[in-house]
């Protein structure tokens, strides 16, 4: 689960290029994101990247506020503010292994993925 605004900062630290290395090996990818007009560039990178590999997909809810990591169902990544304000640039998460955390955390994410929906395509 990721923001449209945490979409575009992480594209320039590498995330596009990182799903099809995990695709190839057999891994599963689901980006959530909220259906921003500022994110459908990436959100078709992604796709163009990832178009072979029928375990990466990308879906889309709002609104969608929360950042949320989970690594082979053992790993969470929660960001605990959403979002930095524009004054800031102070970001708060914790990482755990924790069995309970992480599934409870699995199982939000779950829940919002089977409520989200294509990401749009843009309007031509």
């Amino acid at each position: 689960m990721i923001t449209p605004k945490a979409l575009r900062e992480s594209a320039g630290l590498g995330l596009p290029d990182e799903p099809p290395r995990l695709l190839r090996g057999g891994g599963r990818f689901r980006l959530l994101v909220e259906p921003d007009p500022r994110a459908t560039a990436l959100v078709r990178r992604f796709r163009a990247t990832s178009r072979r590999y029928p375990n990466g997909e990308v879906r889309a809810i709002a609104p969608q506020r929360a950042r949320l990591t989970i690594v082979d169902q053992r790993e969470a990544l929660v960001f605990l503010v959403p979002e930095a304000d524009g004054t800031s640039i102070d970001q708060i998460a914790g990482w755990t292994d924790t069995r309970d955390f992480v599934g409870a955390e699995l199982a939000h994410f779950r829940a919002i993925w089977r409520e989200a929906r294509k990401f749009p395509a843009p309007l031509r």
